[in-house]
């Protein structure tokens, strides 16, 4: 989802290294992944979420940014 005022990408659920970032069938420009525990509608249910950008070069920049989040979740268990 997009923050209302700063249109920056946010996700309802915690980054965990559990998660796996799979590239959508037929594109090089989104992500599929499922997440155990996704707060959207404020209660925790498992969902499987979906992304896709306008380039390749923001696609893979996502991606980037997602698997430095893990490795930081790691950091602080």
């Amino acid at each position: 989802m997009r923050r209302e005022k700063t249109l920056k990408i946010c996700a309802n659920h915690f980054i965990i290294p559990e998660l796996q970032l799979k590239p959508n069938v037929g594109s090089d420009r989104s992500w599929v992944w499922t997440t155990p525990a996704d707060f959207a509608d404020e209660e925790a249910k498992a969902e499987t979420l979906a992304i896709r950008f306008g380039t390749t070069e923001n696609a893979q920049k996502f991606k980037e940014v997602f698997e430095e989040a893990q490795k930081e979740a790691v950091k602080s268990e």
